[in-house]
């Protein structure tokens, strides 16, 4: 990195406080004999994805789950549920190009530090900015938020399916099996690696989120009733606010996983436009839907907004492509989570036993969390409020600040006080969510048994909690 990038990362000029230099490789005899003529005639081919493919796989690990859910979230606060969500949607995109800058000045003045942290590279930016403890602590909230979010996409996939099987041949199979039948198609493909060994995989991934996000707007104009519903409530409760707050932070998060992009691309200092563009094209594909669904459906809009179209070949083949991508982006998000296992069990970075021995039953155990709570309405503002908004709102402003004082031995104003206000941002969305979505367990009366003690209730209860909003009077 050039002396002109280095100032620009820091935000000014100056002499750095700490540059730790690299030491340079011992060459063996056979390379010394080699000319450096021979070296330049034919150089190395860059490694690593690109810019395009890094957009591909943050829109892949956006998903379509925003599409199917987010209108109903919106339509839940009124309009000002738009207001809610963009300011949300900035705030994340922002302190995701700051993790991404942190990682950049761990590169540049701790180079050795971040070759050895390539795998983990949230835990490493904890453990520079907070010492080893804040580290483990780190590890184990995100290990947590990340197994806990593939139960929900688990859930909606495997009701998906479920519902388009009815619908095509009339088989009411049970979404307890067919969590059985994903589990067993999808846990190979976890087999593998980093999103640079799962080129196919973020391909499907991306454009499934423009596919979708077409097919519900059409489907959504060809089936809007004849007579415009009423207006949703123009001033949202503090249960809506609530519900939107965790439903936009957990549909939106990548931030456990950008690292992960950042060290695979080929120009990590290109991250940050990476990020923009994928957060302009999935505001552009998911606010767009969610427009259409406010404006011709008005408060009838449902938790899940393909709940409001009548059957036809569109909706059939809009849900299998919802159901299968919910699959990838679980295949994309659960990555960060392996690599940290793996690194704690001392697994090798490399295709193996050990590897499929891990995985495989890590995706077991959260087939048994599925099986056991099929109630995963709740589990999404839960894993939103409570588990993922430390790694949104939280934990990027105060690492960048921390990591960027001991490279530079200064602190701006400016960043004191954008990152005071994310994180009282945080911090209020997250007690709102958290507060809101156990006092919706407590009062659950009819909570769904495990799919292993009552496969019937357990798949009815899902049916009805799909079915929308249980609006305040």
């Amino acid at each position: 990195m050039s002396a002109q990038e280095t100032t620009a990362l820091l935000g000014y000029g100056g002499t750095p406080r700490i540059l730790e230099t690299p030491p340079t490789p011992r060459r063996s005899f056979f390379e010394a004999q080699e000319s450096s003529h021979h070296s330049s005639k034919f150089p190395e081919p860059p490694k690593g994805i690109s810019v395009f493919t890094a957009i591909c796989y943050v829109l892949g690990v956006f998903g379509v789950m925003p599409v199917v859910a987010l209108p109903g979230a919106i339509v839940y606060c009124g309009w000002p549920g738009f207001l809610i969500a963009g300011l949300l949607l900035l705030t994340e995109a922002y302190t995701a190009t700051l993790l991404g800058r942190s990682w950049l000045l761990l590169e540049v003045f701790w180079p050795r530090e971040a070759a050895a942290q390539r795998r983990y590279p949230y835990p490493a930016l904890a453990e520079k900015a907070g010492g080893p403890f804040l580290r483990k602590v780190v590890s184990c909230i995100l290990d947590i938020a990340i197994f806990g979010a593939a139960v929900p996409f688990m859930l909606l996939a495997a009701e998906t399916l479920q519902s388009l099987v009815a619908r095509l041949a009339g088989l009411d199979f049970s979404f307890c099996y067919w969590l059985l039948i994903t589990t067993f198609f999808l846990t190979p493909l976890l087999w593998y690696g980093t999103p640079k060994d799962l080129g196919l995989v973020t391909w499907l991934g991306a454009g499934s989120v423009v596919v979708v996000s077409l097919l519900t707007i059409i489907s959504l104009a060809l089936d809007a009733p004849a007579t415009a519903p009423s207006a949703p409530d123009s001033t949202p409760s503090w249960t809506a606010i609530a519900y939107c707050f965790g439903a936009v932070a957990f549909q939106f998060d990548i931030h456990p996983m950008i690292l992960t992009v950042q060290s695979d691309m080929r120009e990590k200092s290109r991250l940050p436009v990476a990020v923009i563009v994928a957060f302009i094209m999935a505001a552009t594909a998911f606010g767009s839907v969610s427009v259409v669904a406010f404006t011709l459906y008005g408060d009838t809009v449902k938790t899940n907004i393909l709940n409001n179209l009548s059957g036809g070949p569109l909706l059939y083949a809009n849900m299998a492509i919802v159901a299968l991508q919910m699959l990838l982006c679980l295949v994309l998000g659960i990555n960060t989570l392996f690599q940290d296992l793996e690194n704690t069990l001392q697994i090798p970075d490399s295709f193996g036993w050990r590897r499929i021995c891990l995985r495989t039953l890590v995706m077991l155990a959260i087939l048994f969390v599925c099986e056991s709570i099929p109630h995963f309405g709740v589990a999404i503002e839960l894993v939103g409020g409570f588990l993922v908004t430390p790694f949104i709102f939280i934990f990027p402003p105060i690492f960048h600040i921390l990591i960027k004082k001991k490279a530079s031995g200064r602190v701006d104003v400016k960043d004191l006080v954008l990152a005071s206000n994310v994180v009282t941002i945080g911090l209020v969305g997250s007690y709102a969510a958290t507060s809101e979505s156990f006092l919706q367990v407590f009062q659950l009366t009819d909570f769904a048994p495990p799919c292993y003690i009552n496969l019937t209730a357990a798949t009815s209860s899902v049916r009805q909690e799909s079915a929308g909003f249980q609006k305040e009077d």
